[in-house]
């Protein structure tokens, strides 16, 4: 599961500036505003779905983290 995160925040760092240029170039900044709306609200109704599913990372017990301060 991490790898699809890192491999779709990467996409998104990649395409997601091309993808904005491309929709102001060509249909000006109330349409791009739009569509970065519309996504931010797809993210957010997906983030409330799996909202319950997602846990904490935490160690296991009696395991230390490495170079950890003591």
């Amino acid at each position: 599961m991490m790898g699809f995160l890192t491999a779709s925040g990467s996409l998104a760092r990649t395409v997601g500036p091309i993808f904005v240029s491309l929709i102001y170039n060509a249909f000006g900044p109330r349409v791009t505003f739009v569509a970065m709306c519309g996504m931010t609200f797809i993210t957010v109704i997906f983030i409330a779905v799996v909202f319950k599913r997602l846990v904490p990372f935490s160690f296991e017990k009696g395991i230390e983290p490495p170079n950890s301060v003591k």
